[in-house]
């Protein structure tokens, strides 16, 4: 299991080291780092990151970034690397996005789910999300004196599957790394909440399969990986084809990051 990191702003930073490999080894610590949106840091926290990162990897869109721009860390290069392209409802959180998934779905909890399902395979079936992925691979497989650090807004869904990407190609097993993706659901309790709160007050709803629909939104559900895994399984033949046809990685590259990232 992932570690969270104390830092009071940021509620759902995590170190991937310790996590157990099925052949018995370990990610190592300190060196690979997944959490939410960088913004309202203390000054001792930004260099605290900067002790810690040497590379930040933004995968939010355009329109976020200038919505909420990340905190400089001392130190730290920042890549934009947006591994999605258009508006996503209840990923990208952007405001249209949302809005488009509020009305069609926030009294019907199960279409919700499977409008978030849908979303998940549509990481594999885009051929440009695909890409980008694969390119964040390669800023994996380059040399770093300290952690690389990605992040989306949330760090649930896009940071999320890079997360769950990463550990499935350092041979943590499947169960583990869903595992893990759910933990996201105690970090973030507060901000699901938060936005529960503030959505069914802009809409004017108190009807309690709002909280549902709303939760299947913002929060993480076993649901979700799992379409994700199985979409690569699908169009790829194994995670192994997506790995090689879709991310472009060789056998030799795979066999390098589990040298650089587990012990």
């Amino acid at each position: 299991m992932s570690t969270l990191l104390n830092y009071e702003s940021l509620n759902n930073l995590r170190d991937l080291g310790g996590e157990v490999t099925e052949d018995g080894r370990r990610i190592k610590s300190g060196k690979l780092l997944r959490s939410g949106r960088l913004c309202g840091m203390s000054e001792e926290e930004r260099a605290r990151l900067g002790e810690l990162a040497d590379t930040v990897i933004d995968l939010r869109t355009a329109n976020e970034r200038r919505e909420q721009p990340d905190d400089p860390i001392p130190g730290a290069v920042s890549i934009h690397l947006p591994v999605m392209g258009d508006l996503n409802p209840g990923v990208t959180r952007e405001e249209e996005a949302d809005q488009n998934i509020f009305a069609k779905h926030l009294l019907d909890p199960e279409e919700g789910k499977k409008s978030v399902c849908n979303l998940y395979r549509s990481m594999i079936y885009n051929d440009y999300t695909v890409s980008q992925y694969g390119r964040f691979l390669r800023c994996l497989l380059e040399e770093h004196e300290r952690a690389i650090l990605w992040h989306c807004t949330a760090g649930k869904d896009r940071a999320g599957m890079a997360a769950a990407i990463v550990e499935t190609l350092l041979g943590v097993p499947r169960e583990a790394v869903i595992e893990d993706y759910l933990t996201t659901n105690i970090y973030l309790e507060k901000d699901i909440l938060r936005l529960i709160a503030m959505v069914k007050k802009q809409v004017g709803t108190d009807d309690p399969r709002a909280d549902e629909s709303l939760r299947c939104i913002f929060g993480a559900s076993r649901e979700y990986p799992v379409a994700f895994f199985a979409a690569a399984e699908e169009r790829f033949g194994s995670f192994q084809g997506y790995a090689e046809k879709g991310l472009g990685l060789t056998r030799e590259e795979i066999a390098l990051l589990r040298e650089k990232y587990t012990e």
